[in-house]
């Protein structure tokens, strides 16, 4: 190191020794001698200069409890994805920027009511399995009403007609074409809904609900039934659900909220 180097050094230290404490913003910090980086001294303050945390919660009514208690005039709700956060710290008096280093979110995770219904959307199920489903979520089922649904999936069975369609002669003998014609049946000859209805709560921590219908078919193979539902509009069914729940926690905390 040169002669050069070290006076300069030398002088530097010399400043900071001179005034090793300073401010910024009301949070005092000193230089560091070695790296001239700046460290922060208000974790040795008996109270801090602002608050700065990210809480998480699981539940809705947390949330809304905790905004209420530390929001400010400028705070506000925002929704991105399944996320809703609010930003405690927002901004200052006439708007002026803050730090915004308060938040609190919660995460809308789905129950295992949806998944459950989900991870079978759009299969082929055989009989035996969608009973089950049926009468595993039966709590969920509105339309028809649950107990109408297990019967149909439980007594399903496939009955065969024949009947003789043309008659030709061929030689001395008579050669007959027949039919088949195969009917899906439940027991007591009840109509198999094209369609049915559940209502459920898609998110863990929310009392919210929603409504989905799905579209029931029937197909065959070897003769043996087969169901398959398909949850219609289902993205935009849980958006509007979310639009409503972000409403409701901008009615409770008297916040704006955008989504």
């Amino acid at each position: 190191m040169s002669d050069r180097t070290t006076e300069t050094q030398t002088a530097f230290n010399l400043g900071l020794a001179s005034a090793p404490e300073r401010s910024l913003e009301g949070v005092p910090y000193v230089i560091n001698p070695i790296t001239g980086s700046p460290a922060s001294l208000e974790h040795l303050l008996l109270t801090p200069i602002r608050k700065k945390d990210a809480r998480k919660f699981r539940t809705t009514a947390d949330f809304i409890a905790y905004v209420n208690r530390f929001k400010e005039g400028e705070s506000s709700i925002y929704a991105s994805g399944w996320t809703v956060e609010a930003e405690i710290d927002h901004r200052g008096p006439a708007g002026t920027l803050v730090h915004g280093d308060h938040t609190a979110s919660i995460v809308y995770e789905t129950t295992t009511a949806l998944k459950r219904w989900l991870e079978s959307n759009a299969k082929e199920l055989t009989q035996q399995a969608f009973a089950d489903l049926i009468e595993e979520r039966a709590v969920d089922v509105v339309v028809p009403d649950s107990a109408s649904m297990i019967e149909i999936a439980q007594t399903l069975h496939v009955s065969r007609n024949s009947a003789v369609t043309s008659v030709t002669r061929q030689g001395a003998n008579h050669h007959l074409v027949f039919s088949n014609e195969q009917k899906v049946r439940t027991a007591n000859d009840a109509d198999i809904p094209s369609r049915f209805e559940i209502r459920l709560r898609p998110f863990l921590g929310s009392d919210a609900t929603v409504e989905l219908d799905a579209r029931l078919r029937v197909s065959m193979r070897s003769d043996k039934p087969a169901f398959i539902y398909e949850l219609q509009d289902y993205q935009d069914r849980m958006l509007e659900t979310l639009r409503v729940q972000v409403a409701m926690i901008a009615e409770a905390t008297g916040l704006p909220a955008y989504i």
